[in-house]
């Protein structure tokens, strides 16, 4: 990745620091992949600079998004707002995503009890075996208040190329009447994200 950098300050400058830093949930399995970590702080001089780095991402990088953060000084101490940075990664070993496709439930909407069981049923199909850190997950977000939670995050254990999976949600007591939204997420040994899968509880 190739970095031109610009800065300037009525003054004189003192420092550039970049810092790169993983912006993506993995962990709790074993991994053959290492999330890129890069911190670099330069002196400056004078009131302008140019800056141009060429940063090699390890081969065997974790896909998936990180933040590219930007920080300036000026010779008073004085930091300039950072600028942030949505970067994508990708593995070149393995850049196809995994498809994730939901068997059970077969309806986008259900009305539930609390205490009632749902089936949630899926096949998970990758272009590569399904081991070494790739996993799968159940979440749900309480649309009143926004909040999310994961319920089962389980690694795969197959050499297989393809696995089915499943889980029994049962719709705690504790819910209070509203609307759920369950999602189903899927990731690949490099951290490859199969397009998301929902349905909606409507807990009565």
């Amino acid at each position: 990745m190739n970095l031109e950098l610009y800065a300037v300050d009525n003054e004189a400058l003192s420092q550039l620091k970049i810092d790169i830093h993983e912006n993506h949930d993995c962990h709790g399995h074993n991994k053959r992949t290492q999330d890129w970590y890069y911190q670099e702080i330069i002196d400056l001089e004078g009131n302008e600079a140019r800056v141009s780095r060429k940063l090699d991402v390890p081969d065997d990088v974790t896909a998936g998004s990180y933040h590219l953060i930007l920080s300036v000084l000026d010779i008073a101490g004085n930091e300039a707002n950072q600028e942030i940075y949505d970067v994508s990664v990708v593995n070149t070993a393995d850049t196809e995503i995994p498809v994730l496709t939901l068997q059970a439930p077969t309806e986008a909407s259900l009305k539930v009890e609390k205490g009632e069981s749902v089936s949630i049923k899926a096949t998970i199909v990758d272009d590569q075996a399904l081991l070494d850190g790739g996993r799968w997950r159940v979440q749900y977000k309480d649309i009143k208040s926004g909040n999310v939670f994961t319920l089962l995050e389980e690694g795969f254990d197959t050499g297989e190329n393809s696995t089915q999976v499943s889980y029994e949600l049962e719709v705690p007591n504790t819910w209070v009447s509203g609307t759920y939204e369950v999602r189903l997420r899927a990731y690949d040994a490099v951290n490859n994200e199969a397009d998301t899968k929902t349905f909606s509880l409507h807990v009565e």
